[in-house]
């Protein structure tokens, strides 16, 4: 019973998540509709939750994603794995410390990532014919530069937040003797 009730809960923060994303997308203004929910909430549970179990949340966010979006299907789920990949590897490698401006850094880092990801899935894709002209123009880039303020901001404010309520040990505290 308790694995069953453990997977409704897992099952409902996907939805959750999702359902606020197309709220985001479709209900709020201008700067606030570039809000990349699914993103930023897959890398605050990066940063706060199991690294491990992070990456079982992308898949099915990724998939419901590539149902509602116009672009060819796969091109956001890769670019959103690259992105958390990078994270990932970023928060255990580089930035080890779970500061704000790590926390900050780490985004900035996978966003772009994640965007250039996207960016080439659809050079590719246009390449191979499957998709119509990609107009990278300077409103294009600054709808991703838009993008990337409004979240980093969002995440930046959700940060403080949730540091106080989930407490994680500082890595640089840690020795081998006190593990």
């Amino acid at each position: 019973m308790r694995i069953f009730w453990g997977a409704l809960i897992k099952i409902f923060a996907v939805v959750a998540v999702f359902t606020l994303n197309i709220f985001a997308m479709n209900v709020l203004p201008f700067p606030f509709n570039r809000l990349n929910i699914i993103f930023t909430g897959v890398f605050l549970f990066l940063l706060f939750g199991k690294n491990n179990r992070a990456f079982w949340f992308i898949a099915p966010l990724a998939l419901l994603a590539e149902f509602f979006s116009s672009m060819p299907f796969g091109a956001n789920a890769a670019a959103i794995i690259a992105g958390m990949v990078v994270i990932e590897w970023t928060l255990l490698n580089l930035l080890t410390t779970r500061t704000l401006l790590t926390c900050g850094a780490a985004f900035l880092i996978g966003f772009v990532v994640y965007r250039l990801t996207f960016i080439a899935a659809l050079i590719f894709f246009q390449l191979l014919g499957l998709s119509d002209k990609i107009a990278l123009t300077k409103i294009f880039f600054a709808n991703i530069g838009t993008e990337l303020a409004v979240n980093i901001i969002f995440v930046l404010l959700l940060y403080p937040i949730i540091s106080f309520f989930v407490q994680r040990p500082n890595p640089r505290y840690l020795t081998g003797r006190a593990i």
